[in-house]
């Protein structure tokens, strides 16, 4: 009696888990930050746009569970490339624009509500989490201090197409939002008009595509 019980829990176990995928992806994709200033370099003159930083292209995996139903968690890691651009001004009183390369490293996690059941050839679906970011040293010979680390959310959509039942492609869409990285001066806002933006949050929108396994 104890085996054919055995047998029969090992049975639904396995039922169980044959509803449920999970999947390895790989993506590359473009990311539009939001052009909001980061703060000064400069001591005397300080203005919140004299620096920002620039879209780049990104890439990265991610690692989905999905139940059987409609509903999946998901964890990505990428980088992307972007460019911090900052005004500096010299000892005559002049400026002068430089550029450097300037990574940004992302870990989140999602959870993704599916449009369609598991095993359907096509899945589209709408997805929120949140996000870890690490902003390396920009790549300017001024620069005075190191990266920083920051935290924020990010939401979106996206669609899988699945041309075979171990492999598939997808579109994503995603909107990070995470604080605004390095700690650049900021103009005072008591000794000017309202409205000084003293830091806030940093918006990036992305869009990828990406090649992927399940099992």
């Amino acid at each position: 009696m104890k085996i054919h019980t055995i047998l029969a829990l090992a049975l639904i176990c396995a039922a169980s888990l044959s509803a449920q995928t999970f999947e390895i992806s790989a993506f590359g994709g473009y990311d539009r930050i939001s052009k909001s200033g980061l703060g000064s370099l400069n001591a005397d003159t300080i203005k919140k746009d004299d620096s920002n930083l620039r879209p780049g292209p990104a890439f990265g995996a991610r690692f989905t569970f999905n139940s059987k139903g409609y509903y999946g968690h998901e964890l990505t890691i990428q980088q992307t490339n972007a460019k911090f651009r900052t005004n500096l001004k010299l000892a005559d009183g002049s400026f002068r624009e430089e550029t450097g390369k300037a990574k940004t490293y992302l870990a989140s996690y999602n959870f993704l509500i599916y449009m369609m059941p598991n095993r359907e050839k096509w899945r589209p679906y709408v997805t929120g989490g949140v996000t870890g970011a690490q902003f390396a040293a920009p790549r300017i010979p001024t620069w005075p201090g190191g990266g920083s680390r920051r935290y924020g959310a990010n939401y979106g959509g996206g669609l899988k197409l699945f041309p075979h039942q171990n492999f598939f492609v997808r579109l994503d869409f995603r909107h990070y939002m995470t604080g605004k990285p390095y700690d650049l001066s900021y103009p005072d806002p008591t000794s000017s008009s309202k409205g000084i933006d003293t830091g806030g949050l940093l918006h990036t929108l992305e869009g990828s595509f990406g090649v992927g396994v399940t099992f």
